[in-house]
Order: C-alpha cells, then structure tokens, then sequence
C-alpha cells in the first residue's frame, strides 16, 4: 500500500473503534470491571493519533521515508482492535453467564472478580466484578498506549508536523476536526462562535448546549468550534472534558486540573474530592476559561434534584472564573441542557442529502479530483441517501483506494484477494469467504447455521497466516462439517481459539466430543484456547505429542471436562492456563502422560489455576518441573495442598482477594529474551485452605523450593509467622503489606517479626485504609533502603525515633493531611526524621533529591 492508503486504513480504523467497540454497553462493563480509566486513555490516545493523521493528510508533501512508520500505524490499530474486540467478546460471555446463572438461581459470577483495592462496605452478596490495577490485562492496554504513543509521535517526527501536534496538552486531544469549511453545519458554527466569544451574558460562567441525536456531529461541532482563532484568542484557558454516561466526579475535576495546569499537574492517585476541587478553583480564579463537557448524559437512576447537585457540587469551583467563561455541553438531552441552565442551547437537525454527499465525496476523493468516476458518485448518492442525515454514518470503509459504508455484496468474487484491510466485523459479514481462497489474514469467523457462514467455509482457506479464533462453535450442526474447515492443514496459523457460547439447553456430549476430535489442528501450533467447551473427555489429538510445537494452552469454561489430557508430555509446552473447569477435582499422573522418554512439563514456565471450585489436589510427588517460574493460583476453594511451585522460587503473594485473569490477553509470542528474568514467584488468591496449610509441615520438594525467598506481598501480617516463611526471614529482602483494612497499629508479634528481617531493603505499606502507626521497631532495621507509605488515610505521623541512616529513599502518598503538613521540608515537624535521606518524594512533589539512586 502507499502512505495515503496506510493513512486511510488508520484513520477508517480509529473511526471503527469509536463506532462499535467504545459502545455504551462496553464502557459500562469496562467500569464494572475497573478497567474504565484505561479504556478512556485508549480513547484518548486514538483521538490524539486521529488529530495526527488529519494533520498528515493536510501535509503539503508526504515523504516515503515515512513509509515504515505507517506500516507501524497499519499494525496497532489492528492491535487495538483485536484488544477490544476481545474485551467485546468477553462483555458478551460474562452477560451470558450471568444471563444463565440467574436462571439456574446461583452465580457462578460471585466469585468471578474480585478487586484487592476495593473497599468492603458492600454486602457479601452483591459481586464486585472489577479487575486489579496490577492485572496483566491493564497491563497490555498501558502497553498498548505506549505504542499508540510513540507511533503517532513517530509519524510526526517523520512527517515534521507542527510540535503543537505532537504535544501531550490535553487541549488538543480531541482536536480531529480540521479548520476551514465544517460540511452542512458552517451557520451554526458562526452562530456558536459569536455566542461563546459574547461577554453579555449577566452571570460570570454561562452555559450553551448543542444537543441532538447520536452521530448528527455535536462533536464534531464544539472540536471545530474548540479550535477556531477566535475561540484560542478569547480563552486564557480552554479544556475539554469527555463526561460519558459515567458521571465520574473524581475522574471529571482531575481531568479538568490537568488541562488548566501549564505543566502537567501529579495527581494520579489522589482521591480526595474536595483537595482536587480546592487546586481547580486556584487554577481557574479570574481566568476567563472554556470547558467543553463533551457527551453528557442524564442518569436514569437518580432524581433530575439529586442530579443538578451532584452538577452543582462538581462545578462549584469555576464560579471564580473571570466574567466570559463558559461551558459548552454537548448531550442529547434536552433535559440535561435544561438541567444546567444553559442560557443558549443550539439543536442540530439531519444533514440535507446533499451535504451527506459532500461529505462522502470529501472522504473519498481528494479535493484536486473533479472528475468523480460516475458509477462511484452513482454509489455515494445511493449511500448519501440512506445514511438519515447522519455525519457519522458517512464514515467509510477503505477498500482498493475508495472508501465504502460497507463491502460490496459480490466482495467474494475476488477469488484472488489476499490482503483485505477491514475491521473484523466487516470481514465477518462475507457470505461465501471460502471463494477468498488466497485470504491470508482472517482474525475472526463467526459459525452460523447458514450455509454461506458455516464453518464449511474455512474449509477453503488454506493460505490462512498468524491468528484465528473461531467463535459460535456452537453452530456446527455435525462433526462431518467441522471436519470440512480442515484445519489440520492450515500450517501457516500461529494461534487458535476455539469457542463456544454458553449453551442455556441441553448439551449432547457425544457431538460436543466429536465436533472438536474433527477441529484437529497442524502440528505446527504456538497457541491453543478451548473456551467453553462442553465435552468429558479429551480430543485424541490432546492425548499423544501431535502438537509438538505447542508453547501455550488455555482451557476455560470448559464445565464438563473431568480430566485433564496428558499436557506434560507436549515438549515445547510453556504456558498452561487453567480457568473455570468446574468438573475437575484432581490433577494426577493422567497430566503427566506415560508414552513420552522425555521429563513431564520440563519447559513450562507459567502455570495459573483460575477459579476451580472442585480441584481439591494436585498430585506431583516425584516430578520436577526446574523451568517453572511463575505459579497462580486463584479461587480454588477446595484445593489444600501446593501444586507445583517454581524450584527457585524468590517471591511469594498472598491475599484473601485476587483478580479477574482473563484467560487469552495476556500471552505473547514474542521470542524469549537470552537472559532468563531472576524473579520467580508464587500467588495465592482466596484459597483459605491453602493458605491454612502453609502452617503445615511441608514435604522435603516444597521446602527446598523455598530456599531463595526473598520477597513477600501480603495482606496479612501472620503469614510471616508460619513455620515455612519464619524460618526465612533473616534473608527478605522486600516485603509489601498491602490492604490490611482492619490493622490500626503494629503489634507485638508484628514487631518482633520485623526485626528479624536482617536483610529487608524494601519497605511498601499501601492500601491500609485504618493504619494509625508505623512499627515502633522500624527504627532499628538498619539494612532499609527504601520505604513506601502509600494510602494510609489515618497515618498521621512517623515514628518518634528516627528513621534508619540507611535508608536512601521515601516516598509518601495519599496519608492523612496532617502527615504531609508533618514532613513539609525544614519547617514539619517529622521532618528532621527523614532529613538525612537523599531522596524524599511527598505526594509526588521531590521535595529532596541529593544523588540519582536507581529504583
């Protein structure tokens, strides 16, 4: 492809990303799930990389130098699309095992997620379905940020676009609306322009809304408007603000502190309301500001009162705004308009057919293009016509050079096609795909019973490359067909998801078993997921060592499965993920396999058991797996002896709550670096028995893997005291206590066990929401290093003693006020505690920074 088409695919892209997977169905799971903020700075970095690639098709020249940036662009857009496409998978599974567990009157979704920096005020039978920050998924989208990050900053760089684009300035992130002539809407522009620049209004701060229906362009209105000359000159400071569905007091004034800040304001953990609120009326006193609050919307579950004081309570700081401010609204609402007293509410209506026209023939062609092929305009028209008036319907697909609101319905009469560029719902949507016979990219299929989208259709596609996961395996109607979708001979596939949907009927075993012995996959697989699979026993091809290069396996859902194939024998085998195998009560020899010469499990590195309610051992005696290095275990109530743990292992965690792991976000099949990661640990997440038989005597395996403990994360203090851990203190060298809600202070036993810490270097206390004291003992660990005091909101002072001469770093964040007014540098009170230590960090701000120390 040239750069024009890359920047088209990424700009089409972004757009579908917007359209279907940022849906108010996924942000209200997403919040649920505790991974809202995440998907917001997603969106927000899209946004950000959609103001770039308007910016670089307004470029006056494209240099083809810039060519591998684009293809980098090309590539993490379909990252971020396959990462919310999967998300999007997920909402729909959770919703319909919920759907079914509320059927069968139990819920197997209250020990589904569990968040370890929840608060508990919440009854013991509501769930809590929220991720950890530290989930790996979270993880993989803050990944994903970067790249999005140092793509779009690439692409500038390439393209020597202004460096105001390149800014991380929050004013500009929503900023993809060019200047210059706005399509069907330039009345209402000028209108909007004149009313927000206008200083007569009696009140300081006023109100204008732009309210209509969903896609009519209210956005693409108030960025137009956001960025016009008029607007910048008028405005010592301009923010905007994305409200949602989700009214996020908190998230809202942090957001709002930030734009108004010159530099960027370090608040990321705050969470005190009213210190926010105080900050943000500092920032904006007699300042003449525009806020845009961009999607706003009514909550359905409370009183319009109720609402306009929760909007009143919000907004309280901007009243000292220089007269002129103003607040712009974007919502659908009219009662939201209402609500906030908007002293001038502009209402969009439909697009005219001839601008839908206009603006389809803008995306499609270039404006040196006055020649429009008639059949294509002929096309356009027809589209122009159909779209309701709607901008964002006329968004379009790039397709051969030309942009289309869907696939042409002959699409599979391009026998030859072996690249298609287009979202995975797009694809999907192909009747007859088997006829795409050279299609060597194909992310997802969906089985249908009809026969143009039945899994018949895969049958075909032999050039297939990379991933598959096929969804709705439910749909097969026999084996025979599943057979037909010869997967045996796609070599060239990397990864493969098999999933079925939870079935609410009866499920025929017999077929369930068949249907996957004929989904045989070619044994050069990386990658195997089985998802809600309901059959009992093992493919054949599971049970000896077809899948020789198999690397990574996850099995989840699978509720019937009563024992496990013989993973141990696979040789190449590395990861095995666990999850929701209901049915299984024991891990024995069978796992092992008996027709191999070679070690069971002698590669395998990662080993998770996620929510086996049943699994109560796991028989292991005698065999070594010495490549082990990371073992969780979650959720397995009934489980009360150890599994395999790593040989070496140097970090162990503990906790009466875990996390959510979903089951496929998280591998990578990337190579494996040359040096080996140093840290090998263990976790243990609500498994009460497990946790009770850590105070047992252990076998001579167990206690031997235990030799090179060096760090502990707890939630618990009298973990420390079981014989397996006391008996290794003298050589910890961190140790995390994190979220003991109902410790007040240290006690005796606490502190004598602390001082047995010889060798502690680390020290993290976070999340101890009722902590008043740090040990009294803290004075006399001479070997500390760093300490970390992190959201204690009752810890309102250090120790009387000082605090260790060795230590070289604090950091405290998040403690009562009183303790940040205790450490105030030279003139606090505890300040001669800590005034020895080279580096102290209070609420973000270094307040001393005497030598560079690492981390």
């Amino acid at each position: 492809m040239d750069i024009s088409s890359y920047l088209a695919v990424g700009g089409w892209f972004i757009q579908v990303i917007f359209d279907k997977y940022l849906s108010y169905k996924l942000r209200r799971w997403a919040a649920n799930c505790g991974i809202d903020h995440e998907l917001d700075r997603l969106r927000v970095a899209l946004l950000r990389t959609q103001s770039v690639l308007h910016e670089t098709e307004l470029a006056p020249t494209i240099s083809h130098s810039s060519l591998p940036w684009m293809q980098e662009l090309r590539d993490v857009m379909y990252h971020a699309e396959d990462l919310l496409d999967k998300l999007e998978y997920n909402r729909l599974h959770h919703e319909m095992e919920e759907s079914s567990a509320n059927e069968s009157s139990s819920s197997p979704i209250s020990a589904f997620m569990h968040s370890r920096f929840r608060d508990q005020g919440a009854p013991a039978s509501s769930p809590e379905p929220c991720w950890d920050r530290s989930t790996k998924v979270k993880n993989k989208m803050v990944d994903l940020l970067e790249r999005i990050e140092q793509v779009a900053s690439g692409v500038s760089e390439a393209l020597s676009l202004p460096r105001n684009i390149r800014s991380n300035n929050r004013n500009i992130m929503t900023s993809s609306i060019a200047l210059g002539k706005i399509i069907g809407r330039d009345f209402k522009a000028q209108q909007l322009v004149t009313t927000l620049t206008s200083s007569q209004d009696e009140n300081p701060v006023s109100v204008v809304s732009i309210v209509g229906v969903g896609g009519i362009g209210k956005t693409a209105l108030a960025q137009h408007v956001y960025n016009d000359t008029r607007i910048t000159e008028k405005f010592n400071v301009r923010m905007w603000i994305s409200v949602t569905y989700l009214f996020d007091e908190l998230r809202i004034t942090k957001e709002m502190l930030e734009s108004a800040s010159s530099s960027r304001f370090r608040h990321d953990g705050t969470t005190s309301f009213n210190r926010l609120q105080v900050a943000l009326k500092a920032r904006l006193a007699s300042k003449r500001f525009l806020l845009v609050l961009d999607d706003v919307w009514n909550n359905d579950n409370t009183t319009i009162a109720i609402e306009q004081e929760n909007w009143q309570k919000l907004l309280a700081p901007l009243k000292d705004g220089a007269k002129g401010s103003k607040i712009l609204l974007t919502t659908r609402s009219t009662m939201v308009a209402e609500m906030l007293q908007s002293s001038y509410i502009i209402s969009l209506e439909a697009l005219l057919v001839n601008d839908c026209w206009s603006l389809i023939k803008s995306s499609m062609f270039d404006e040196t293009s006055h020649n429009i092929n008639p059949q294509l305009e002929n096309i356009g028209r027809k589209i122009a016509e159909t779209i309701n008036g709607l901008p964002l319907a006329a968004k379009v697909l790039n397709l051969a050079g030309c942009r289309l609101g869907k696939l042409p319905s002959r699409m599979n009469n391009l026998v030859n096609l072996r690249h298609l560029t287009a979202a995975n719902q797009i694809v999907s949507s192909i009747t007859d795909i088997g006829r795409l016979k050279c299609l060597q990219r194909l992310p997802i299929f969906k089985v249908t019973r009809e026969q143009t989208r039945s899994i018949v259709q895969l049958g075909y596609l032999l050039e297939l490359q990379g991933s598959l996961q096929i969804r709705n395996l439910e749909n097969i109607n026999t084996p025979d067909e599943a057979k037909e979708a010869m997967l045996c001979k796609k070599g060239q596939l990397t990864v493969l998801q098999l999933m079925w949907a939870p079935d609410l009927g009866e499920v025929n075993t017999n077929k369930e078993e068949d249907v996957l012995e004929a989904l045989q996959p070619h044994e050069n697989l990386k990658r195997l997921d089985i998802m809600g699979w309901m059959g009992v026993k093992s493919p054949s091809w599971l049970e000896n060592e077809w899948l020789s290069n198999l690397k990574h396996i996850f099995l989840s859902g699978c509720n019937a499965w009563e024992q496990l194939p013989p993973l141990g024998q696979l040789p190449s085998i590395k990861t095995i993920w666990l999850q929701r195998l209901k049915m299984l009560r024991q891990i024995g020899p069978e796992a092992y396999g008996s027709g191999s010469q070679q070690e069971p499990f002698h590669l395998l590195e990662e080993l998770v058991l996620d929510d086996m309610p049943e699994l109560n051992e796991w028989l292991w005696s005698g065999h070594t797996m010495r490549n082990l290095q990371n073992v969780v275990i979650k959720d397995c109530s009934k489980l009360k002896a150890l599994p395999p743990v790593p040989p070496n292992l140097t970090e162990i965690t503990t906790a009466r709550k875990g996390y959510w792991m979903p089951y496929h976000h998280d591998v990578k099949l990337a190579p494996a670096t040359t040096a080996r990661s140093s840290v090998s640990s263990l976790c243990i997440f609500n498994c009460p028995l497990l946790l009770a038989r850590l105070s047992s005597p252990m076998t001579i395996e167990i206690t031997a893997s235990f030799g090179l403990l060096r760090s502990i994360i707890t939630d618990q203090m009298t973990i420390l005291g079981c014989p397996l851990l006391r008996e290794r203190l003298e050589l910890i060298e961190s140790l995390d206590i994190q979220d003991c809600s109902e410790i007040t202070s240290f006690s005796a036993d606490d502190n004598d066990i602390l001082l047995q810490l010889k060798s502690l270097q680390s020290l993290c206390i976070s999340g101890c929401n009722t902590l008043r004291s740090l040990p009294s003992t803290l004075s006399r660990i001479q070997s500390l290093y760093k300490l970390v005091l992190w959201n204690c909101p009752a810890l309102e002072s250090l120790p009387e003693e000082p605090l260790p001469l060795s230590i070289r770093k604090i950091e405290v964040a998040l403690c009562h006020p009183l303790l940040k007014e205790r450490l105030i540098k030279e003139h606090g009170v505890d300040w001669p505690k800590i005034a020895h230590i080279p580096w102290v960090e209070i609420d973000g701000e270094i307040l001393q920074q005497k030598l560079q120390i690492g981390k």
